[in-house]
């Protein structure tokens, strides 16, 4: 089984091209003929995860910009960098490299190559990176062949015919051996009047038919197909064709290259295009004097937590040029320092800092004196579009990055808020995350009150649950709220939707994890329990009456009053109090 690398003659765009026009088409071209409906999804292109094509027939909904703070709804729920495309197939003989005629004159099947050419719908986004897949079988020890397969019904063999009509070979065929079909008129006419007989090359004796001629196609053996155009048929004439069983190739082939800054839209004439070139394996680069960029940082951009150095800090800038170093001015680079969370005055930084900057290459070497960097820091660099290549090109646009020093206290780890919230933060930088738990570590310090207790490996533990619960319920309270929820998608027919409810079930959860673990908080690793009940003591004037309410619950019981009966001892007595006093006196 052949590797899908040694069937490929050329490539383009080359491997870690650059500049390429933002309109340019993306081919490839094989050492032999490839079936054209097996490219179809092994042949194709990605860029950044911001796809707007959606649904089984791919439909374009519109640009990401013109839908503002909803343009996130389509992103696609797994991989969503697919750029959207044509593939269309050219046919080159391997000869003369010349154009494609529609016969194969030496009835091998060997006479034309396959270039297969990926045509975006629409133009390239400048200055961005692009991966090229062209994939073959990822598992060849199972009985599942996927990928791009060679050609297995070919040409119709050139030979001479006396009629006009012509005869088209197609279909898959899934036969086990190399063979040749060859159909033969035995009544003269037209399509429908006219029959013919067919036999194997593998099995000549045996010859079937006649059939009649037609021009929607008959099935002959192995999934082979025939039709016939229009024309006139005569005795004798004779088509036929090569078959073989498919090849698989193994293995996938991925290469990046980098689009220009959108100047040059088409290539220019005075390049070759010709199919003579480096081959896949010998990486080119140009001097274009476009798109002069950044290619990587170091740390990279929105790098989170990072160890600070004991001695100074070297940050490094490539770019995809060299750099003038002249144009590199102190004015040119700034780094600036400030807390994480904006506004802390308890956090240490420096502001603006004065560097030290070094180039070489294609390399800036921005160097932070020790000293001027402390825990809590986010450092943002910035460079002016003024910096420029050798070749007199600046920057597109004003280039920033950042990245934080280590983060204190993280009483818990982006790991495990990922593990407890799941697809809620999937998308979330772990810099925002390790954010969100510095601010709950804050709370749960301050919300510690037994501070002499707060040593234990229980409560240590304790701490970091509450934090995890904390730092959800600040990245969930900011991902849309309960009234919103997740969005799904249903691909059928291209519904979106909200689903109110599963976001407000995981707050919830949240909220009550936080309550479980704060009492055990607050005391340090022992729980402290609030007051569920309170009952006002004996001797509290509000306290309410007891008893069979009666006015004074100290009389003996030999001078209480049965039932409605009059006392002198007491005032309890309706009947006293309604006239009864004034006859018998006190």
């Amino acid at each position: 089984m052949s590797s899908i690398d040694s069937i490929l003659d050329q490539i383009h765009p080359t491997v870690s091209g650059i500049s390429i026009p933002t309109n340019d088409r993306i081919w490839v071209v094989f050492d032999r003929e490839i079936d054209e409906t097996t490219l179809e999804g092994s042949f194709f292109l990605s860029g950044p995860d911001q796809d707007s094509f959606h649904g089984p027939e791919m439909a374009i909904f519109k640009d990401y910009e013109s839908l503002g703070s909803e343009g996130e709804i389509l992103l696609s729920p797994g991989y969503g960098g697919l750029v959207q495309g044509t593939i269309t197939v050219e046919k080159i003989r391997t000869d003369t490299y010349g154009s494609y005629t529609g016969y194969d004159y030496t009835g091998n099947g060997l006479s034309y190559r396959t270039k297969a050419i990926f045509t975006p719908t629409k133009n390239l986004a400048p200055s961005t990176e692009y991966t090229v897949y062209v994939s073959g079988d990822e598992d060849i020890t199972d009985d599942i062949d996927t990928g791009i397969k060679s050609r297995t019904v070919f040409d119709t063999i050139k030979g001479s015919n006396l009629g006009t009509g012509t005869a088209l070979f197609t279909g898959g065929y899934v036969g086990t051996i190399d063979d040749i079909v060859y159909v033969e008129i035995s009544v003269n006419g037209e399509p429908g009047s006219a029959h013919f007989t067919w036999w194997k090359d593998s099995d000549s004796t045996l010859i079937y038919g006649p059939l009649k001629t037609r021009q929607a196609g008959t099935v002959l053996v192995d999934g082979v197909t025939i039709s016939f155009g229009e024309g006139t048929y005569t005795v004798g004439d004779r088509f036929s064709v090569v078959v073989a069983p498919p090849e698989v190739f193994e293995g996938n082939l991925v290469w990046t290259f980098q689009t220009g800054s959108g100047s040059i839209k088409v290539i220019p004439s005075t390049v070759s295009t010709t199919l003579t070139g480096a081959p896949i394996t010998s990486p080119t680069t140009t001097t274009s004097t476009s798109a002069f960029s950044v290619s990587s940082t170091s740390p990279t951009n929105q790098a989170t937590n990072q160890t600070l150095p004991v001695a100074d800090l070297d940050v490094t800038v490539t770019f995809n040029k060299t750099i003038d170093g002249t144009t590199v001015l102190a004015n040119r680079v700034t780094v600036e320092t400030e807390a994480v969370n904006g506004d802390d005055s308890s956090i240490t930084h420096s502001g603006v800092l004065t560097t030290i900057l070094g180039t070489s290459g294609a390399v800036l070497t921005i160097t932070i004196p020790s000293g001027l960097l402390f825990i809590n820091n986010v450092v943002t660099v910035t460079l002016d579009d003024a910096i420029a290549d050798t070749n007199g090109v600046t920057l597109a646009r004003d280039y920033s990055f950042y990245f934080t020093t280590e983060y204190s206290p993280l009483y818990s780890s982006v790991r495990k808020l990922r593990l407890e919230v799941g697809a809620f933060v999937s998308t979330i930088p772990d810099d925002t995350l390790n954010l969100a738990i510095f601010e709950a570590s804050l709370e749960a310090d301050a919300l510690t009150w037994n501070k002499t207790g707060a040593t234990t490996d229980y409560y240590n533990f304790v701490r970091r649950q509450f934090v995890t619960c904390k730092a959800a319920e600040i990245l969930l309270l900011n991902a849309g709220g309960v009234s919103m929820g997740l969005k799904s998608k249903r691909l059928a027919d291209l519904e979106v939707s909200y689903n109110p409810t599963l976001m407000k079930d995981i707050l919830d959860r949240t909220l009550a994890c936080m309550g479980r673990w704060l009492p055990a908080l607050q005391g340090g690793g022992y729980a402290v329990q609030d007051p569920v009940m309170v009952i006002k003591g004996e001797l509290d004037p509000d306290r309410p009456t007891v008893g069979r309410l009666w006015l004074d619950n100290n009389i003996a019981i030999a001078k209480t009053p049965a039932a409605n009966s009059k006392s002198i001892d007491t005032t309890t007595s309706r009947r006293w109090k309604n006239g009864y006093y004034g006859r018998w006196g006190r």
